[in-house]
């Protein structure tokens, strides 16, 4: 409006024989720019806008010229990033248990800069009584040359927090993982390409080891770090002890063709002694899961020995697009059952943890506001997945904690789904933290409190409705906070 001004003050002085007009300028101007304005609020407040869009645009057109067709998408845009409105309900069932979930405040992780903003991909645990982070810095979200890996440490999670190692390759590092195996403490890390914006060529997953969390070297026993098959990331692991506080390590990966065409994604499961070598689990020869279009898989165990879990299935296969939900009987952890058709709704970066009370098991990831499921599923399927991401990227997002229901309990996994009963809404993070670009989890037990835990997460810095393609551009930082689930005695069995 500033430069508009500037322009038609220069208009009304370029010569003093047309001053006699100057009111009638400022006037006319003064009358379209309000019309304008108003045409484009009775647009967007409540009109039929599949009846009314082609005949406002013939009528901006008319009065305004061509130019303002452009103008007027311009607007709408506009209009939809700095104003979505929040759906009246969620399309997720409430959580009908007695689980109080509280949230303390947050404390960032990770510091200003100016060149080097996007913090992302964070993982959190506790060592030798001191509690450490690995996160990614870089200067932008996407695949980036100047991607580094950083370790930060602190006595509590409220900090200070002090960056005690850097690690950069020139690749784009990512999906860092923290975990200790009898006294050691290892770093898991995957390293992308980074030439081209938008490839996602895994190298696989490579690992540091340390034994104070400071001073990190790459094992011995593997070459150039790698700890699994070429082109294989790990999502995630679990550290069980046994009777004998033996440690066995299980993990969730996954190989082939993410992001790319015709190619189908194998989701595997195997078993590991000391962090370094791994075998299938149960009946299983090849530690294959599931292939599809799955990628991304948490995992918990129940009470009972059983495994559940969940996966985000961005490719689509032929059950859906959205999330797939894993069962495996604790007799055989290799054989694998999934929902015959997907949940259309999609759980990015999920972690789950399990509340020793009651035995609910717990989901933190992405919260979307609806269905990733957007294309009719008779069209082509890479047409399906591409409309499916430009319409979810231009979707504000933000974070949540779920409840699992048994899978008993899964109503519904034969037939389609329109609402999401299996996961049930527990509440949402806070909002400011856990915007715009969100959701990737990180949980470590607390170490006195029971059913308690510190949550690290990053988000954009963003306003609550930002699309999530502009958190994607927008600085991002590294965030923890306490949870603690709360249960009333007649929860508990």
């Amino acid at each position: 409006m500033a430069k508009m001004n500037h322009q038609q003050t220069e208009l009304l002085n370029g010569g003093g024989n047309k001053s006699s007009t100057n009111g009638e300028l400022v006037n006319d101007f003064n009358s379209r720019y309000a019309r304008f304005w108003m045409n484009v609020a009775i647009f967007h407040n409540g009109l039929p806008r599949d009846k009314m869009f082609l005949g406002l645009m013939a009528l901006v057109a008319w009065m305004y010229g061509g130019f303002a067709l452009v103008l007027v998408w311009y607007i709408v845009g506009w209009s939809a990033l700095w104003s979505f409105k929040i759906p009246p309900q969620s399309q997720h069932e409430s959580c009908s248990s007695r689980l109080n979930v509280l949230l303390g405040r947050s404390w960032r992780i990770s510091q200003p800069s100016e060149s080097l903003c996007s913090n992302n991909n964070v993982s959190i645990t506790r060592f030798k009584g001191s509690y450490f982070t690995a996160y990614r810095n870089a200067d932008r979200h996407w695949p980036s040359q100047h991607a580094s890996m950083l370790v930060a440490k602190a006595p509590h999670p409220s900090g200070p927090w002090e960056v005690v190692w850097q690690y950069k390759s020139g690749e784009d590092l990512r999906e860092m993982l923290l975990f200790e195996v009898k006294g050691i403490l290892y770093l898991y890390y995957c390293a992308i390409d980074s030439g081209t914006l938008g490839t996602f060529n895994v190298k696989g997953t490579r690992c540091f080891t340390s034994e104070d969390g400071v001073e990190w070297s790459v094992p011995a026993s593997c070459d150039n770090g790698i700890v699994c098959r070429a082109g294989e990331l790990i999502w995630d692991v679990k550290v069980v002890m046994d009777d004998d506080m033996e440690p066995t390590i299980y993990k969730t990966s996954y190989m082939g063709g993410h992001y790319q065409t015709n190619k189908s994604v194998e989701v595997l499961f195997e078993m590991s002694r000391n962090g370094m070598d791994w075998t299938s689990c149960g009946s299983s020869k090849d530690s294959v899961v599931y292939r599809g279009g799955v990628c991304e898989v948490a995992f918990e165990f129940t009470k009972e020995g059983d495994l559940v879990g969940i996966g985000r299935l961005e490719d689509g296969d032929d059950t859906g697009f959205g999330s797939q939900l894993f069962f495996a009987s604790a007799k055989d952890l290799g054989t694998w059952t999934c929902l015959q058709h997907a949940l259309p709704w999609r759980f990015d970066s999920p972690r789950m943890c399990r509340v020793e009370a009651t035995g609910d098991v717990l989901l933190f990831a992405r919260y979307a506001y609806s269905k990733y499921a957007f294309m009719p599923k008779f069209l082509p399927l890479k047409l399906q997945e591409a409309v499916n991401m430009i319409v979810y990227s231009v979707q504000p997002k933000t974070s949540a904690v779920y409840r699992l229901l048994p899978p008993e309990k899964w109503k519904g996994a034969q037939g389609q789904w329109d609402v999401c009963s299996p996961l049930e809404l527990v509440r949402f993070f806070e909002h400011g933290h856990a915007v715009g670009d969100t959701g990737f989890f990180s949980v470590v037990p607390h170490p006195t409190v029971k059913d308690s835990w510190y949550v690290a997460n990053y988000s954009a810095v963003a306003h609550s409705h930002a699309w999530w393609v502009s958190g994607q551009l927008a600085p991002s930082h590294i965030y923890v906070a306490e949870m603690r689930v709360e249960v009333e005695p007649e929860a508990v069995e």
